[in-house]
């Protein structure tokens, strides 16, 4: 790869990654004004959605992993628990690149869905299951599931367009060489 195609990835990884920081800051200050309703959205879906059907299979892994650890940090699990889950759901996301389109803002809207719900279905069933069905967690779990998959359906559409007008202003080109699908 040359210096050029390099700097363009390390760019691209670069506003992916903020991007992520700015999204879940967001995310944080909507948890925070959600706390006096007893609501936390969980919105890993919108992190990985694009970074695994934009990037290459590396730079993608990197986002990923970086952001999945910055959740690791702010969340009350273990460290490194999204990172790994992270890592193992866009290596399944990128296999099915080949069947979705690139441009199209449905089927990135979609996976981020899907992403979003076996995530937390995941994280449920792994740190709460034992205790899901006392004291009405399961009601609450749901209630979570249903804002979280809701804000996901309004914020992802804006979210990834803001991503790809940062790169069309940044004039980076997102589908070049390296950098795009096969």
């Amino acid at each position: 790869m040359t210096n050029s195609k390099q700097i363009a990835l390390l760019g691209l990884i670069v506003i992916v990654l903020i991007s992520h920081g700015i999204a879940n800051l967001f995310v944080m200050e909507l948890n925070n004004s959600l706390t006096t309703l007893s609501i936390t959205l969980f919105l890993p879906g919108l992190f990985i959605a694009f970074p695994s059907l934009n990037l290459q299979l590396y730079p993608a892994i990197l986002c990923n992993t970086i952001t999945g650890i910055l959740i690791d940090a702010t969340t009350p699990i273990p460290m490194g628990t999204s990172a790994f889950v992270f890592l193992i759901v866009q290596l399944v996301v990128f296999q099915f690149r080949s069947v979705i389109k690139k441009n199209n803002l449905y089927h990135g809207w979609v996976i981020a869905q899907i992403t979003n719900f076996v995530i937390f279905s995941f994280v449920t069933l792994y740190f709460n299951g034992k205790y899901l069905f006392e004291d009405g967690i399961f009601i609450r779990t749901l209630l979570d599931f249903l804002f979280s998959q809701s804000a996901l359906a309004i914020i992802a559409p804006v979210y990834f367009t803001i991503i790809k007008k940062t790169i069309v202003v940044l004039r980076m080109d997102l589908y070049t060489n390296e950098l795009s699908h096969k």
